[in-house]
């Protein structure tokens, strides 16, 4: 009687493998048109290149499309055509080294403002921080988040100082892509500059 359920369980646990392989790809990073990879071929490393997305060109395969796919993806998809010109190759590996699809700007009274990349976007307090933290006349009670992508425009001032007191840092407003968060200079200094700037 057992032996008849045997090739059921067999069907059970390849779609069981299905379900948790689409699980892992839809949780993994998909690549932006803008990011930069790191591809290498340790079985010839003459192929090896740095190339910036969407599509990507290899000499001997011409181009392939990257953005919208997952590094494992894409790995798959080059050694499939490289495969066919060159039997040697049988692996890839690609590495995301500049993730210029997910960004923030940072500006005003941090040490290191600038545009910060990210796999995933952290928290804005994580962000702040990513950018040297603010300098000693920065003003967390008055953080301005101007929104990018779909909301471009849309302005929130956010009291930072507040939330950390409270221990409530979660609470802060989510950032989203292409955002950018600028660091006011404290009141009591911008009162001293209104003062030094004042014509007579």
């Amino acid at each position: 009687m057992n032996r008849r359920f045997i090739p059921w369980a067999g069907k059970w646990a390849l779609a069981w493998l299905v379900v948790v392989a689409s699980w892992c790809s839809a949780g993994e990073y998909k690549i932006g048109p803008e990011d930069v990879l790191e591809i290498n071929f340790w079985q010839d490393p003459n192929l090896n290149s740095v190339v910036r997305v969407g599509k990507i060109s290899l000499d001997i395969v011409g181009q392939i499309e990257a953005a919208g796919k997952t590094t494992s993806q894409l790995q798959t998809d080059i050694v499939r055509q490289i495969s066919r010109l060159n039997k040697r190759i049988s692996q890839a590996v690609v590495r995301v080294v500049e993730y210029n699809d997910r960004y923030v700007f940072v500006s005003g009274q941090v040490n290191d403002p600038g545009k910060k990349t990210f796999e995933e976007i952290p928290d804005l307090w994580t962000i702040i921080n990513e950018a040297g933290g603010i300098t000693e006349i920065g003003d967390l009670s008055r953080v301005t988040i101007i929104r990018g992508g779909e909301k471009a425009g849309q302005v929130e001032v956010v009291n930072v100082a507040e939330a950390i007191a409270g221990g409530n840092l979660n609470k802060l407003p989510k950032i989203g892509r292409q955002d950018t968060i600028e660091i006011p200079l404290s009141e009591d200094e911008e009162d001293e500059l209104d003062e030094v700037t004042e014509v007579p």
